[in-house]
């Protein structure tokens, strides 16, 4: 089967599809898992493809893989590269549903004294409606697979071809999005004390946010608040009567996070209200934080080792801000998230969403093996 998953990998990887929109890629996927003989495989949503292995009652284990590209122009000089202007597989999805696809060739025949869930998920580079929010709020399908554990793996250019890493408790930030409105009064420029600069007004801001993170948290805490746009004013001689601020504030907890949105509310009015102006903030969240169960981290430990050798598994050492949507699986299951190393010895770690990235394939085949001996000491746990 090794020629025939490049071959899908690449194929996928040539066609990247955004999300909600991946038809084309989950097409794929469940023609392929029937040509082979799987028989139980349906769509919980148009773009999202579930098999299940095994029984299809008793103990069941389930395996996620993401299937959505992103927004970035590939700048790969390869023959499989994207053929979508604009659009590519920076993040890997297109390795993780090639591993997933492998993982049911594996296991077709094996008999299991229970269930395997397969679930290639659409839609995790995008919130807050994202792929899992909308199979886990929406269409119910925790209600109709519940899963006694679940698990995730990503590829990550930071690790070798051959590592997995992986932590207990908080692994991946919650994101919330921030857009910050500022409104003064526009004027002459040259009679600044005729008007409110609702420019003079978002500076304070900028500086008077970071000091929540810097001064009001824990410092072991993990916060960022991260501005990403400004816009404002018309012209260099009219004092600017509105600035529109967009950002993210990455949190670990659920009590952090509830704290810093309410002093970026409280120091965002107060600041603007005692420069003349006013500020409306709106902040809405995206993503849970994603929180592996120990339990389930020992678990993927013992099957890395055991799959890829005894000094496969890396403990990490702290928490990624950045956001994952398999969180909201966690907030309902236990499993864990680990990181696949994808970069072959002597070459360039481009990282994640670069138009560079280029994973080596050979992590498509040490993640079948985690996946495959995750799967055998998870019946074999449940047996005993």
């Amino acid at each position: 089967m090794s020629a025939e998953l490049i071959e899908i990998r690449r194929d996928i990887h040539a066609c990247p599809e955004l999300a909600f929109q991946e038809l084309r890629t989950a097409d794929l996927i469940e023609a392929t898992l029937k040509r082979w003989g799987i028989a139980r495989v349906h769509r919980p949503m148009p773009t999202c493809v579930c098999a299940h292995i095994g029984t299809g009652q008793g103990p069941t284990i389930a395996l996620r893989a993401d299937i959505d590209g992103i927004t970035q122009d590939e700048q790969n000089d390869v023959p499989w590269r994207s053929t979508v202007p604009g659009l590519m597989h920076g993040c890997g999805h297109d390795v993780h549903a090639t591993i997933l696809l492998g993982t049911a060739q594996a296991l077709m025949g094996t008999e299991l004294p229970g269930t395997v869930v397969l679930l290639f998920q659409p839609a995790e580079e995008t919130g807050p409606r994202s792929g899992a929010s909308v199979l886990v709020n929406e269409a119910g399908w925790l209600e109709e697979h519940v899963p006694n554990e679940m698990y995730a793996l990503h590829v990550w250019p930071w690790l070798p071809t051959g590592r997995v890493e992986c932590k207990s408790g908080p692994v991946m930030a919650a994101a919330t999005s921030l857009r910050l409105t500022v409104t003064g009064h526009g004027g002459h420029a040259g009679m600044p004390q005729t008007a409110v600069d609702a420019i003079a007004i978002a500076g304070q801001l900028i500086t008077a946010l970071q000091t929540i993170v810097a001064r009001q948290v824990d410092p072991a805490d993990q916060v960022v608040i991260g501005l990403g746009t400004i816009r404002g004013g018309s012209r260099s001689s009219v004092v600017a009567e509105s600035v529109e601020i967009l950002g993210t504030v990455r949190t670990l907890t659920r009590t952090t996070r509830e704290f810093v949105k309410r002093r970026i509310a409280e120091v965002c009015t107060q600041v603007a209200a005692a420069m003349g102006g006013t500020a409306n903030v709106l902040l809405e969240d995206d993503t849970s934080p994603t929180i592996n169960d120990p339990a389930c981290v020992r678990h993927l430990h013992t099957a890395a080792e055991s799959a890829l050798g005894l000094t496969a598994f890396v403990n990490q050492e702290r928490c990624h801000m950045a956001t994952e949507d398999f969180g909201r699986f966690l907030e309902r299951v236990p499993g864990a998230y680990g990181f696949l190393g994808c970069t072959a010895p002597g070459a360039i770690a481009h990282p994640l969403h670069s138009g560079r990235f280029l994973p080596d394939e050979h992590a498509i085949y040490d993640g079948i093996a985690v996946y495959k001996h995750l799967v055998g000491g998870f019946f074999h746990r449940v047996d005993d």
